[in-house]
């Protein structure tokens, strides 16, 4: 049942804006709908379409589809759980921009669902339980992510089609894009201490959020730097063994003109030492029929 999935904590109260699917009736690769959030600067970043990406600590991982990511950036969004091998305090299910990064927006503690829970979040990770916060399936994209998949799938095959065409290119190693710096505080003059508290905390989300822009873009260029590196050092191990299998036949033919040659010089030896022998019997079988005949006549 959907309290079981939960870990027993009771419904919310506050209807959600869209008929939430249980987990036990969603399929594991049903998309998902992520929406409502008090926190403006979080559902700006979760909110939107969500398809499954793989599976960790043996369940499924769901990922942000791509065209709704805002700003035009790279960080992707993610929703994975994670086991109680790092503590309990760490099990459950996240969103977070890589499976078990530093960076999280929402955290679910249940353990028994198989999918993502469609309520009772705690949005920010540390904060209370949002109420308006809601993870519903949406089984009538599946047939549509179906078919994006397959064009994908094409568009895949013809990249690396063009990629092996210039494998022998070398690619330009990729910019780090410059991540703009974050905004100054507007005047805080006037407002509540709550609302001072919110604008703060809105801050601060942006700038964390320009920090993991940044980390992600330089992982980004090292990991490029590293494949480059790789490749030369593939490339020159290849040549290298060439040019030692050259060698290696080199001598390998050397050897065997050697041994061709000993071979024959001990050959024409084995005739020589033959000859003589030959000459030598014949010089004694000569001297022998003598002396036989000079006893014969002395006779």
């Amino acid at each position: 049942s959907e309290s079981s999935e939960v870990e027993d904590v009771p419904p919310p109260k506050v209807t959600p804006p869209a008929p939430v699917a249980t987990v036990a009736t969603a399929s594991l690769d049903v998309p998902l709908i992520v929406s409502g959030c008090q926190n403006p600067t979080i559902s700006d970043i979760v909110k939107g379409t969500y398809f499954r990406h793989g599976s960790n600590h043996g369940k499924p991982v769901y990922k942000k589809k791509l065209e709704e990511v805002s700003d035009d950036d790279d960080l992707d969004v993610l929703i994975y759980y994670w086991d109680d091998r790092d503590g309990e305090e760490n099990c459950g299910w996240w969103f977070s921009p890589s499976v078990g990064g530093e960076m999280v927006w929402a955290y679910h503690p249940s353990r028994k669902a198989t999918t993502p829970p469609p309520a009772e979040w705690n949005v920010p990770h540390d904060g209370p339980i949002d109420k308006s916060f809601s993870v519903t399936a949406a089984p009538e994209l599946t047939k549509k992510a179906a078919e994006k998949d397959d064009d994908d799938d094409e568009d895949e095959e013809e990249e690396e089609e063009e990629e092996e065409e210039d494998e022998e290119v070398p690619k330009p190693k990729e910019e780090v894009k410059e991540v703009p710096s974050v905004e100054p505080l507007p005047d805080l003059t006037g407002l509540s201490p709550e609302e001072k508290e919110l604008a703060l905390q809105e801050a601060e989300d942006r700038r964390l959020m320009q920090q993991i822009k940044q980390r992600e873009l330089e992982r980004k260029r090292k990991a490029e730097e590293l494949r480059l590196k790789k490749e030369q050092e593939q490339k020159a191990l290849e040549v290298e063994e060439k040019k030692k299998k050259k060698q290696r036949n080199k001598e390998q033919k050397k050897k065997e003109k050697e041994e061709k040659k000993r071979k024959e010089e001990e050959r024409l030896q084995r005739e020589k030492e033959e000859e003589d022998r030959r000459r030598e019997e014949d010089e004694r079988r000569r001297k022998r029929e003598e002396d036989e005949r000079r006893k014969r006549d002395e006779e």
